[in-house]
């Protein structure tokens, strides 16, 4: 039986296998939009959340490529990663080791090797609202958590990115992270000149 990963306070070693920046989160749940601006890039953006950061009016911001306004500035009433938590869709690569949205992930034995995608990385970067173009290699129903679809897509031959359905709780298992994507969700600490490269 698969045991499940409780997000802990305790110090693990992160390794560099999995890159933070290569998720995704899809149907996620925003708080109402404090500020909603035209940004000729996502760099501009990013550039607007810090200023507006300086009197709390931003913690996390989208750049929507598919609207006019497509810079939409929130103020978060829980942390990142918690806000990670609850979005209905997640996705990213199959790796041989546990990943956590926070600053800090636990080895155990379900977990031997970790990785801690919190502030000081890129796991404040996050594709949205994305189709997969990938090829489906396989698929499971039922499935209770992403930890779970996670290795299950790993011992599917070919396997090399998953994506899990919190309502459904449908896990697919692609042969690569391939997708099309207009929305970028990024927290407002994130360099996102070093994560959108």
């Amino acid at each position: 039986m698969f045991g499940s990963l409780l997000i802990a306070a305790s110090f693990g070693i992160a390794s560099a296998q999995f890159d933070c920046k290569n998720t995704v989160m899809n149907d996620c749940t925003f708080p109402g939009v404090d500020t909603n601006v035209h940004a000729d890039d996502i760099a501009v953006c990013a550039e607007l959340c810090d200023i507006a950061a300086l009197e709390g009016k931003c913690d996390l911001y989208t750049f929507d490529s598919n609207v006019d306004l497509n810079c939409a500035f929130y103020v978060l009433d829980e942390t990142v990663p918690e806000f990670q938590a609850k979005c209905g869709t997640i996705a990213f690569p199959v790796v041989n080791e546990c990943v956590f949205y926070d600053e800090t992930c636990e080895i155990t034995d379900d977990c031997p090797a970790c990785t801690a995608c919190g502030t000081g990385t890129c796991g404040g970067y996050m594709d949205s609202q994305c189709e997969m173009t990938g090829e489906i290699i396989d698929y499971f129903s039922l499935i209770p958590s992403y930890d779970v679809c996670k290795r299950l897509c790993a011992i599917a031959p070919g396997s090399n990115f998953m994506t899990w359905n919190r309502e459904t709780e449908k896990c697919d298992c692609y042969d690569s992270g391939e997708r099309e994507c207009s929305m970028k969700i990024v927290a407002q600490v994130t360099d996102v000149a070093e994560c959108s490269s």
